[in-house]
C-alpha cells in the first residue's frame, strides 16, 4: 500500500510540475500563490574531467542553469546571494520576488563554467567552501570513496575497507552493506563511513585504499577551486559562504569541535577575500547532521544565516540559522523547482493535504 501512494504522489507531482511549467505557475504567480523565496543547492556546473567520479546528483549543465535564470526573469524574481536574499527578507521585501543560487563544496567549474554564466544575466550567487582543502589539496575521505567506487565498484571498496582497518564490526557491516542490490550498496556503505566510522580510522583508509589504487589527493583536488580563484569569484561579485574546515558531519563532533570547524572556515575565506562571511551552509545538511550547538557560535561569529538540506521556500518566519533549500541536478526536472517557488506545490499540498 505504501508503495502505491508514494507512486501516486510522484504522479501527481510529476503532472503538476508539467502544468507548472505549461503556465500554470505564471497564473499562480499573478493570483498571489507564490508567497517563499527559494535557495537553489547544487555543486559542479558542467561536467569538468575532474569531476567525472562524482554522482550525478551534484552536477547541473550550464544550460539548465541559464533556463533557470530566464525563467527567473520572466518571472520577476531577482537572483541574489544568500547574505542579500536575508537581508530583504529583514526589510520585509516579498519573498516570492527572490530567489538565492548557492553551490556547495567549492568546485572549480564555479568559476570557469558557473562565473561567466551569471555575470552574462547579471544574476548573482553564493559559493560556500570547505576550506581545507583549497590551501593543502588534500581532499575529504568522501571524494576518496566516490573516485574508488567510480573506477572500482563499492564491493571492492568495501572488501578493501573491512581488510585495512582496525574496526573489524564496522568492516564486516560494510561488506554486507555492499551486498545489497543497486544503488542502495553504495548508500548504506557510505552512510557507515559518514556516522559510524571513526574518523582518524577512515581518513588513514581511505587514503590507503585510494594510493593502493594509483591515485592522489592532489589529483582529485583539482577539482577544487584554489585560494586565487576564490578570491576572482569574490571580486567579481560572488559571496563566499563558510561550509567548514573538513566537511564532517558536525552532529558528531563537540561543541568545542563545532566552533572550530565554523570560526576556522569563516577566518581563512576572510582573510583571503578581505570580506566578512556571514553566510553558513551544514555540511550534508539534514537535520541530523548538525545539533544546536551550532546556534549560539554561529550567531557569536556574527553569521546572519546558515542553510539547510531541508525542502521548501522561504519567508520572514523562517528561522535564519535553518534555511531551506530546493536540490537542482540535471536528475531533477526544471519544472520542480518552478513549481515550488511559484506555489503550484504549495497549493496542492494545502488543497489536497498530501506531502509532496
Amino acid at each position: 500500500m505504501e508503495r502505491v501512494k508514494d507512486g501516486l504522489k510522484q504522479a501527481l507531482r510529476r503532472a503538476l510540475s508539467l502544468l507548472n511549467g505549461a503556465g500554470l505557475g505564471l497564473l499562480l504567480r499573478r493570483l498571489g500563490c507564490a508567497r517563499g523565496a527559494g535557495i537553489v543547492l547544487t555543486h559542479c556546473i558542467g561536467y569538468a574531467p575532474e569531476t567525472a567520479h562524482l554522482p550525478a546528483d551534484m552536477k547541473t549543465s550550464a544550460r539548465k542553469v541559464e533556463r533557470l535564470l530566464l525563467a527567473l526573469r520572466r518571472r520577476g524574481v531577482r537572483c541574489v546571494a544568500v547574505r542579500d536574499l536575508v537581508a530583504a527578507l529583514e526589510r520585509g521585501e516579498p519573498p516570492e520576488r527572490l530567489l538565492a543560487f548557492t553551490m556547495d563544496d567549492g568546485y572549480r567549474d564555479n568559476f570557469t563554467n558557473a562565473l561567466p554564466l551569471f555575470e552574462r544575466h547579471r544574476a548573482e550567487a553564493t559559493v560556500f567552501l570547505e576550506t581545507h582543502v583549497l590551501g593543502t589539496r588534500v581532499v575529504s575521505w568522501l571524494h576518496r570513496f566516490f573516485r574508488v567506487v567510480h573506477d572500482r565498484g563499492v564491493a571492492f571498496f568495501a572488501a578493501e575497507y573491512a581488510r585495512r582497518t582496525r574496526e573489524a564490526a564496522l568492516g564486516a557491516r560494510l561488506v554486507a552493506a555492499a551486498a545489497r542490490p543497486g544503488a542502495a550498496a553504495e548508500r548504506e556503505v557510505k552512510r557507515l563511513l559518514k556516522y559510524e566510522a571513526d574518523l582518524d580510522e577512515r581518513e588513514r583508509v581511505t587514503r590507503e585504499i585510494l594510493e593502493a589504487e594509483g591515485g592522489r589527493d592532489a589529483e582529485l583536488a583539482a577539482a577544487y577551486l584554489t585560494w586565487p580563484e576564490a578570491e576572482e569569484l569574490s571580486r567579481r561579485g560572488v559571496e563566499l559562504g563558510a561550509h567548514t574546515v573538513h566537511h564532517e558531519v558536525l552532529a558528531r563532533l563537540s561543541a568545542a569541535g563545532v566552533r572550530r570547524e565554523i570560526e576556522q572556515s569563516a577566518r581563512s575565506i576572510s582573510e583571503h577575500s578581505g570580506v566578512p562571511v556571514v553566510s553558513f551552509a551544514y555540511p550534508y545538511g539534514r537535520t541530523w547532521d548538525y545539533h544546536a550547538d551550532c546556534f549560539p557560535a554561529l550567531k557569536d561569529l556574527g553569521f546572519t544565516s546558515a542553510c539547510a538540506a531541508i525542502r521548501g521556500v522561504n519567508d520572514a518566519r523562517t528561522d535564519r540559522l535553518e534555511l531551506r533549500r530546493l536540490p537542482l541536478s540535471d536528475a531533477i526536472p526544471l519544472n520542480d523547482i518552478l513549481a515550488e517557488i511559484d506555489g503550484t506545490f504549495a497549493l496542492a499540498r494545502r488543497l489536497l493535504r498530501v506531502n509532496l
